[in-house]
């Protein structure tokens, strides 16, 4: 009943992702089992489980058996998927933004840190300079740290 062709390409791969995951929405909506629809469409849990995660696509034939056990059709489907790739663009975009903050913060406190040494050197710079003979530290020594 299901195709058992290997996916060729990195395409068809990812369509099938999207197809597994708009069927196992599609399951979950309608607060299916996998086994109740395996029962209902006679599919085995294994093809079943391998379409939702994109691991084989599933022949037209089959997919319209599995939307006919849900009371569902390939409008259905469509939306599912388009539901399920625009909240892919909006993690996508929300990542890029995440990232683009942390670059800012590790930019901000970089500065920051090369203030605080700039201070920090300044700070250490009497302490470094070579002090003229005769001169009295506060260690009772002279000339010498």
């Amino acid at each position: 009943m299901g195709s058992k062709e290997k996916i060729p390409n990195t395409k068809a791969r990812g369509d099938a992702k999207l197809i597994g995951e708009a069927i196992r929405l599609l399951r979950s909506r309608r607060r299916r089992k996998a086994f109740e629809l395996c029962e209902a469409t006679g599919i085995t849990k294994g093809m079943l489980s391998s379409y939702e995660t994109g691991r084989q696509l599933p022949s037209t034939g089959t997919l319209l058996l599995v939307l006919r056990g849900l009371e569902m059709d390939l409008c259905d489907l469509q939306k599912a998927m388009d539901y399920l790739q625009g909240k892919s663009q909006q993690l996508a975009v929300a990542e890029e933004r995440r990232e683009t903050a942390q670059e800012r913060e590790a930019q901000e406190l970089g500065a920051a840190v090369l203030i605080v040494m700039k201070h920090f050197l300044a700070g250490l710079q009497p302490l470094l300079r070579p002090q003229a003979a005769g001169e009295r530290t506060g260690t009772g020594r002279v000339g010498t740290l």
